[in-house]
């Protein structure tokens, strides 16, 4: 009955206040009680204040531009990195979604894109899971340095979760953190929202990430035998000269400075450490299928977001 009452309830503050919310959101409180439940079910709050909580969830994805995230603004050369990708199951069938620390520089020409990028990704897995607790955070930490030292991402994932992603997600990993890092991240970490903590584990060794994930389902780059690719580059990814062009009407020496040469060292770093394993990044071949969106052949984020039954 709570189910009912708190749908019923919503759609009509949606048609009410339809420039506060996205269809999208709607489509999923009609289609599916997991939409509906898991705002009950958080924190046992009751409906009253889980129709608060829904609202205001979805104000934000609708201000956040969540749902109208357009994958053609990342670059195809942080693409190229792959810098977060959902993967195989964990022992307990958990969708872990990857965040790669080395493979991530600041930027702050398109940082807020990078968020958008990130949480679309979460929000993309969560809805093809739909159920309590079936996605997890895996920040892998090893090798990453003060170069790559974007906590405001890091804890923008963190914060995002504990505000926006009710009963998700099952834990979070920070996985081989430079002791050179800690510092920093104990700082940041009091900033992040008390239900978002109490997911949080931190390990070291591989050994004990393989407690949790079978080597046979973890990525190479964390020693494991996962035979899923999840190098992929869309096929109409643009270069950052062109989106920096077409986003920020930039000439072709501020995108040098301001894009390209901050993501170069990544890209070469990347390419050194891929041909001392024998594994050169996938930039040519491609798994992208070509749905029409306003006009415009894209699938977005499906190249590397896996379907789940």
């Amino acid at each position: 009955m709570d189910v009912i009452e708190l749908r019923k309830r919503f759609l009509v503050e949606f048609v009410t206040n339809r420039f506060l919310y996205h269809e999208e959101d709607a489509k999923r409180v009609r289609e599916s009680d997991f939409w509906v439940k898991r705002f009950i079910l958080h924190k046992n709050q009751g409906t009253n204040a889980a129709f608060y909580h829904m609202k205001d969830t979805f104000k934000w994805k609708k201000t956040f531009g969540l749902h109208d995230f357009n994958p053609l603004d990342i670059p195809r050369e942080v693409y190229q990195l792959s810098p977060i990708f959902s993967y195989l199951p964990d022992k307990k069938g958990v969708i872990p979604i990857y965040i790669r620390c080395r493979m991530i520089i600041k930027i702050d020409l398109f940082e807020e894109k990078m968020k958008q990028f990130f949480a679309c990704i979460m929000d993309r897995v969560d809805n093809q899971v739909r159920k309590p607790r079936g996605w997890s955070l895996v920040f892998d930490c090893e090798g990453a340095g003060i170069e790559n030292a974007n906590f405001e991402l890091m804890f923008f994932a963190m914060s995002v979760i504990g505000s926006h992603f009710p009963m998700q997600p099952s834990y979070v990993i920070a996985f081989g953190i430079p002791w050179m890092m800690k510092p920093f991240i104990k700082m940041g970490l009091t900033m992040i929202p008390e239900e978002a903590m109490k997911l949080l584990k931190f390990i070291d060794t591989r050994e004990d990430l393989m407690d949790i994930i079978p080597r046979e389902h973890l990525p190479d780059f964390l020693g494991g035998t996962g035979k899923q690719d999840y190098r992929s580059i869309p096929s109409n990814a643009q270069s950052c000269m062109e989106v920096g062009k077409r986003l920020y009407k930039l000439t072709d020496q501020q995108v040098n400075q301001m894009m390209i040469e901050p993501l170069q060292y990544l890209i070469n770093h990347c390419s050194n450490h891929c041909s001392n394993n024998n594994q050169i990044p996938n930039s040519s071949s491609q798994e992208d299928a070509s749905n029409s969106v306003d006009g415009q052949q894209e699938q977005p984020l499906s190249s590397f977001i896996e379907e789940f039954d």
